[in-house]
């Protein structure tokens, strides 16, 4: 459906969701007369290597426009192979691709989500960014969370933290991904 917007996402947006709830309600209030439809799947309940035996079901059976993945942190959290997850994503967005019209969006991982595999995280991110092709967009949310965090930094005692020790995302956080998203649909 030309209208519909279909969110897949672990625990990046948060434990219940909270970015993509929030990224729906700014679209709504930013563009009220705009005709928009919502099917949230975050937090995804299953890991991504079975996301791609629940394709045909979970994604194009919903028939969105717009796809937005926010998925491998659950994965890679777990000890999960950055490599191995990715095949798993390929396969799913080649799948997407040539069965559907969809736009894709995948979104980066900050560093600071998991600050126990920082190295997995960044090599996560380095095979997001080769994905990018015409209907397959990569958001980088990590570059924009790290340019909040050095902003912040220059507050001195008064800045405000996106991620708690345990790499917990903060309110902020999922505020300032719910606008990021809003701004990466809307450019």
């Amino acid at each position: 459906m030309e209208n519909r917007i279909l969110i897949i996402a672990d625990e990046l947006f948060g434990e219940n969701g909270e970015s993509a709830a929030r990224f729906s309600e700014l679209l709504l209030c930013k563009q009220p007369t705009r005709p928009l439809q919502f099917v949230i799947n975050a937090p995804l309940p299953y890991s991504l290597a079975s996301l791609s035996e629940k394709i045909a079901f979970d994604i194009m059976g919903k028939q969105a426009k717009h796809i937005i993945l926010g998925v491998g942190l659950k994965d890679i959290a777990h000890g999960k192979n950055p490599d191995i997850l990715f095949e798993s994503l390929k396969n799913i967005t080649s799948i997407l691709l040539s069965k559907t019209s969809s736009i894709i969006y995948i979104v980066t991982i900050p560093l600071e989500t998991l600050p126990e595999s920082p190295s997995a995280i960044c090599h996560w991110n380095t095979l997001l960014k080769g994905l990018a092709a015409d209907r397959l967009k990569v958001l980088d949310f990590a570059e924009a969370a790290e340019t909040f965090k050095e902003q912040q930094l220059e507050r001195g005692k008064f800045a405000r933290t996106l991620y708690g020790e345990t790499g917990k995302a903060t309110s902020t956080c999922q505020t300032l991904l719910s606008l990021f998203l809003l701004d990466s649909f809307l450019a």
